[in-house]
């Protein structure tokens, strides 16, 4: 009952983004298995592009901004408009029911994105990378023919690319300043943050309880001391 309480009123209290999506482009279709393969889907990958129009957040981003999903299980559409919850990458996706990667998935995405990522993206490139988000976000390699989440074409160009892109992170890559937006009934997405601050990436709330902790132990011996 005290962890719900807790929750419920951090949800409350998050900063937020009104969005509207203009279109996916550059992108791809990909067909991909979230089950081991035994079924498969087909979906657009490739660069998310937005504007934003409002929301309590301070900060970036502003205006129009590019961002890669990091949920699957539901959808947003081109020409429509949504509020999303500014969170850190690792407390991302949040479908409602469970939420975040946690911080060794953000690190892998801060790592792609850092070595890969660029603004001149053609399609193939942008679908590369979105694949490569969703591999490192729903399974727990990076093999794009293993584990719960699969490419259904291995030879396509795009594929190949990515599967290229995941197999070169190991940790001493350049690493990207990302920020996240979650809503439990809409798709979430990640983007970049080109100045970051403290504002923009929240704290997870462990690492905020933690904090907290060392505060009021200051505290103590301050005035033990006194």
């Amino acid at each position: 009952m005290g962890l719900a309480i807790v929750l419920t009123a951090a949800t409350a209290n998050a900063a937020t983004l009104d969005v509207t999506l203009n279109n996916v482009s550059p992108s791809q279709t990909f067909g991909y298995s979230t089950n081991g393969g035994s079924s498969y889907k087909s979906t657009k990958a490739g660069v998310f592009n937005w504007t934003r129009t409002g929301g309590s957040h301070v900060g970036d981003p502003v205006g129009n901004f590019r961002s890669f999903c990091v949920e699957l299980t539901q959808n947003i559409s081109p020409g429509s408009s949504y509020t999303y919850d500014v969170v850190a990458v690792e407390d991302a996706p949040n479908d409602g029911f469970a939420s975040g990667m946690g911080t060794a998935k953000a690190a892998l995405l801060s790592e792609l994105w850092g070595r890969f990522y660029s603004p001149l993206f053609d399609a193939d490139q942008a679908a590369a990378f979105q694949v490569s988000v969703w591999e490192i976000v729903y399974d727990g390699g990076v093999d794009l023919a293993a584990g719960s989440f699969q490419a259904q074409s291995l030879a396509t160009g795009f594929v190949t690319l990515s599967q290229t892109w995941l197999n070169v992170l190991d940790g001493t890559g350049a690493m990207a300043n990302l920020g996240a937006m979650t809503n439990p009934n809409r798709q979430d997405h990640i983007y970049e943050l080109p100045t970051p601050t403290n504002e923009q990436i929240p704290a997870p709330a462990a690492a905020t309880a933690g904090l907290m902790g060392l505060g009021l132990l200051g505290i103590g011996r301050k005035r033990r001391s006194a």
